[in-house]
């Protein structure tokens, strides 16, 4: 009787591709190395820098190329533009009202509003906003007032002041050194004058200003809890203190008449080499006088009793006159 031939012997599994002892049971997606364990898997990412993850652009050819191949290419696409979408979206959300402000500012005052960074000091004390229903500007105005004397001397002393003639030469002799107070004023309207927030600050009408007494001066605004506003409720506060201002000070403008209040702004258009500055009419409106100008965030204003030797005054926008509403 002929024997039977033994049947053929199953093939031997592949070894793991990291330890070469025991069969594989696993395959990285990225690089398709055959492991036996998570040991081998992880020892195996840290000696190659594999990442695990499936290739979706590497370069398959044609001849190769089958159905699996194809819906992972589809996968892909489908991927990227889920992405692209997400990403117009959010864009969309974080959208920052400051950027509202500043086309607002544009379309209906031709101002151009510069906005800084948020985590910039300007920035984070700007509370300037627009006011929907009304369709103005609610500015945060800074104004650098220059006082004539020092600010250590006492009022008494600024009664020297009385004794000179008004018709005398002006004193040419080199000036002391002026003192600067920095007020940071908000809820300012831009519909009212640089007169009226004037009379706002220094404790009594100006002499040549009594009409302006009777006049409803610009008050801070209360806080607006309606979206339309650009700027949240919660970030506004009262400015426009009149005793943040030193008792010299206020007595030394008091003495003089509104004529002789120079205001500056300084020309933000030109490079920072060239230092110039317009010079604003205290009875335009804040709107007016900043039509056409570039603002960092918010106006500062220096306010002098006379023209300083060493600011350049911008001659192109020479100091209007006109007093029309």
């Amino acid at each position: 009787m002929q024997a039977s031939t033994p049947p053929p012997a199953a093939p031997s599994r592949a070894l793991c591709g990291v330890c070469q002892a025991n069969a594989w049971k696993y395959k990285c997606p990225g690089c398709l190395c055959l492991t036996c364990s998570l040991d081998c898997s992880k020892a195996h990412k840290k000696s190659s820098g594999c990442t695990g993850q499936r290739s979706k652009t590497h370069y398959i050819p044609i001849k190769v190329f089958t159905d699996d191949d194809l819906s992972s290419d589809l996968s892909f696409i489908q991927d990227v533009s889920r992405a692209a979408d997400h990403f117009s979206r959010e864009q969309k959300q974080v959208r920052n009202p400051s950027s509202r402000l500043s086309e607002l500012a544009s379309t209906h005052r031709s101002i151009d509003l510069v906005i800084l960074a948020e985590g910039m000091s300007r920035h984070q004390t700007n509370q300037t906003y627009w006011h929907k229903s009304s369709q103005r500007l609610v500015w945060t105005i800074e104004f650098r007032i220059h006082s004539p004397t020092p600010l250590s001397s006492s009022p008494a002393a600024l009664m020297s002041m009385d004794a000179t003639p008004p018709d005398s030469p002006p004193v040419t002799e080199s000036a002391p050194p002026l003192e600067t107070t920095v007020v940071l004023d908000t809820g300012i309207h831009d519909d009212h004058t640089w007169a009226q927030v004037l009379v706002r600050h220094f404790g009594r009408p100006l002499p040549s200003m009594e009409s302006l007494a009777d006049e409803e001066g610009p008050k801070p605004t209360s806080p607006v809890t309606t979206g339309s506003d650009t700027k949240p409720a919660a970030k506004r506060r009262r400015g426009g203190d009149k005793s943040k201002l030193p008792e010299v000070v206020q007595a030394v403008y008091q003495k003089i008449d509104t004529a002789q209040i120079i205001l500056l702004m300084r020309n933000n258009s030109l490079p920072a080499n060239c230092v110039q500055y317009y010079q604003l009419n205290p009875h335009q409106s804040i709107a007016d006088s900043l039509r056409g100008k570039r603002i960092i965030e918010y106006p500062t204003v220096d306010i002098f009793t006379q023209l300083p030797t060493d600011r350049v005054l911008t001659p192109s926008d020479p100091l209007k006159e006109s007093t029309e509403s």
